[in-house]
């Protein structure tokens, strides 16, 4: 038995992902030189200007997460991450940025982040790529339920962003492969899904 709607999904999402991966490799060498030297002037970058939060501030935030992962194996796919929290460097750089002064939108977008980093490292185990699609509509629940109809643009950006290479496409695609034929039911709304604290959120 094939769940017609999630089936659907998955392949309108697949169809974004080529797209925003198409586009983002798509740079001139103007922009890419900006990025190699830390440079970010773009109008259009939501990151443009942006003054990184302290340290200490996301240590804070940090705090209130309840990440006990094991590390995720290095590859092309799953990228560069030097403190081992399965967040890729350029991702978690992303979120410091664009949510650090947030704190709620911050823990979201960083359980989002691991989800769908384990979800295109596993796209080659079938029973630990099932288990990752559970997380994400895990992340997504819980982002329903603190963020409300706000999320869904912010996931989409976030979303694009790890799935930014050919590689990274196609894995996120062989993922989903594996979920060909599986009946979800993704849970509703609630902040019990969150991998984080959410009390005072």
């Amino acid at each position: 038995m094939i769940n017609c709607k999630h089936t659907y999904s998955r392949v309108r999402l697949a169809l974004v992902f080529a797209l925003s991966a198409s586009a983002c490799t798509a740079k001139s060498a103007a922009e890419q030189s900006m990025e190699d030297h830390g440079s970010n002037t773009n109008p259009n970058d939501p990151t443009s200007d942006q003054v990184e939060p302290s340290d200490d501030l996301l240590k804070t935030y940090a705090k209130r997460e309840h990440f006990d992962e094991a590390p995720l194996p290095a590859s092309k796919i799953t990228g560069t991450d030097k403190n081992k929290n399965n967040i890729r460097d350029d991702i978690e750089k992303y979120i410091d940025e664009t949510y650090g002064d947030t704190p709620r939108d911050w823990l979201i977008q960083r359980q989002y982040a691991r989800a769908y980093q384990r979800l295109i490292s596993d796209d080659d185990n079938k029973i630990a790529t099932l288990d990752a699609i559970e997380d994400v509509f895990a992340a997504n629940a819980c982002a329903q339920a603190l963020d409300e109809g706000a999320y869904r643009p912010k996931r989409k950006e976030l979303e694009a962003r790890i799935i930014n290479t050919e590689d990274r496409l196609y894995a996120y695609m062989g993922a989903h492969g594996h979920a060909g034929g599986q009946v979800f039911s993704p849970p509703d709304a609630s902040k019990t899904l969150c991998r984080f604290d959410t009390e005072g959120l």
